[in-house]
């Protein structure tokens, strides 16, 4: 009997449930309850990508690539943050992709990007020199368009 059998519908604290398998490597057993989690939550736009992350650490790495293009391009603007599909890029192995996304956390404010120094899904990009620079620009914000203005 798992932790969260015989409970139905959307649960939140099933997520963090996953979110820890994920985290010390349950491997199969975190890509089956992501894939329920992605059933019952239909409106959850982070599930499908801490699923395709889980694949992609797991060795999936082609079928995470296709899925994460897939869901981004269905989320019609809907706010993922950034930090989310660049570690998927990440355990991918893509770290142009992964960048990519860091830099667009960066410059909207993500406030994952605080993280970046201690999360060890961003592992394989420390010795990047772009990973390098954010993590020393990430204490200074440039300020934005709307706080010159004011000034």
């Amino acid at each position: 009997m798992w932790l969260g059998q015989g409970f139905t519908g959307s649960e939140p604290w099933r997520l963090y449930w996953v979110l820890s398998m994920v985290r010390w490597g349950a491997g199969q057993r975190a890509i089956a309850e992501l894939t329920q989690a992605e059933t019952l939550e239909r409106d959850d736009s982070i599930t499908p990508i801490l699923l395709e992350y889980e694949l992609a650490r797991t060795g999936k790495r082609a079928k995470a690539a296709r899925n994460l293009e897939n869901v981004l391009a269905k989320s019609h603007g809907e706010c993922i943050p950034d930090c989310y599909p660049a570690a998927v890029w990440t355990a991918i192995g893509d770290k142009r992709e992964a960048l990519h996304f860091l830099e667009r956390a960066y410059h909207f404010r993500s406030n994952w990007i605080v993280y970046l120094q201690y999360d060890p899904r961003f592992d394989g990009l420390r010795s990047a020199p772009q990973f390098k620079a954010l993590l020393h620009h990430q204490v200074a914000f440039p300020p934005s368009d709307s706080l010159a203005m004011q000034r």
